[in-house]
């Protein structure tokens, strides 16, 4: 018989970054002194490394990671208390014979944001995987994604809590807020140059996890039948307006800022009750946003009605029959958790004639001032008005 071409490879791979091995390769040690590099976004440090291969299958295998972040939607994370710097365990194992690699990060990370409207991120849980770009081997490039799984804490803002997610106030407790996952964090570098890294921060996979998602008692999300169902971004070239969102008045609101730079927001489904379960037939959506500008102090509302003209609040159906609705506001009465959302003086224009021609209607659309329902009838309430001129 022919003999064997393959050979059994016995070997170690024992590597040690030189400043973890300063804190006597303890994690708890680094994790707790090691100076942190705040001026960048992002920085990537694998701390250990070691693979035991017997007969050429990795027996054993263990690895550190060090993963700081400086930067969270656009605003700077302070590091205060330290938990930006984010330590990654890898594990390796088989399943049905398919080698798998998993880091994991230890423990909770609460990164508070030096910001106005998201006071924190708090991250629970991160899934790290690479790959190496199909490119020649001169010019090959590492990918690789964090993943990160966790809670937003938006802060209440004064006087109208329109984005609602978050710690009630004077409540210390975790896990609170906007349970979020798949945001993401990339990594690239050329395999020739491993130190030239490249990141990006993306909320591209970015979705959400309700059933354990925290409103505060008194948030409009609370008290008003919105499901949310996207997170969103844009520059200066795209802003709300631009997607055909309608401004929408928030008296009450102390935070208000308008935007003209990158932004983020938060999209709702408007459910229209009884008016919507007719109108949905027509195709008929409601879209309800809350916006805030990168290193803003304050927000936006805006909703998007099919057909509308974001420069001109107009639902225009078939070309025909336009309804004109002047402006679009959500007051809040006097127990502080009823919300009221009014459209007000709609005319409604077939060909050359307006109705009605000597008067005006407002319509009022309110929510469940009890909070939210558990089953799935909780909708919008709503009322017209017509007054005379």
């Amino acid at each position: 018989s022919q003999p064997s071409t393959n050979s059994s490879m016995f070997a170690l791979i024992d590597y040690e970054d030189t400043v973890f091995r300063q804190y006597h390769n303890k994690v708890d040690t680094y994790r707790e002194n090691v100076p942190i590099n705040d001026k960048v976004d992002y920085e990537f440090r694998v701390l250990s490394l070691k693979v035991a291969f017997t007969n050429s299958c990795i027996s054993n295998f263990n690895s550190y990671i060090a993963f700081t972040i400086n930067k969270l939607f656009g605003e700077k994370v302070k590091n205060a208390n330290r938990e930006n710097l984010l330590i990654l365990v890898g594990t390796y194992e088989k399943q049905d014979e398919v080698p798998s690699y998993t880091f994991n990060v230890e423990g909770n990370n609460l990164m508070e944001l030096d910001g106005k409207v998201i006071r924190s991120v708090e991250i629970v849980k991160t899934d790290f995987v690479t790959s190496v770009a199909p490119n020649t081997e001169e010019n090959g490039s590492v990918e690789a994604v964090f993943s990160f799984f966790g809670y937003i804490d938006f802060y209440p803002l004064d006087g109208f809590d329109l984005l609602s997610f978050g710690r009630e106030d004077g409540d210390v407790n975790r896990h609170h807020g906007l349970a979020f996952l798949n945001m993401q964090v990339a990594l690239d570098f050329p395999l020739d140059s491993p130190t030239k890294q490249t990141y990006g921060f993306s909320i591209d996979q970015m979705s959400f996890d309700l059933g354990t998602t925290f409103a505060r008692t008194g948030s409009l999300y609370s008290h008003f039948p919105l499901q949310l169902t996207a997170i969103v971004s844009g520059t200066k070239e795209d802003l709300p307006a631009g997607r055909e969102f309608l401004n929408v008045e928030l008296p009450s609101l102390q935070q208000r800022q308008s935007i003209s730079d990158d932004w983020y927001g938060l999209v709702f489904k408007l459910d229209m009750g009884t008016l919507g379960a007719l109108a949905s037939n027509a195709g008929f959506n409601a879209q309800f946003m809350a916006a805030w500008e990168v290193g803003g102090t304050g927000v936006i509302a805006g909703l998007k009605l099919p057909g509308t003209n974001p420069k001109i609040p107009v639902l225009n159906l078939q070309g025909i029959v336009k309804l004109n609705i002047k402006t679009i506001r959500i007051d809040i009465a006097d127990d502080g958790v009823s919300y009221l959302m009014k459209l007000n003086n709609i005319t409604l224009k077939f060909l050359s004639l307006t109705f009605p021609s000597k008067g005006q209607v407002d319509f009022f659309l309110f929510g469940n001032p009890k909070g939210k329902s558990t089953d799935s009838g909780s909708c919008l309430g709503w009322y017209g008005g017509y007054k005379k001129k």
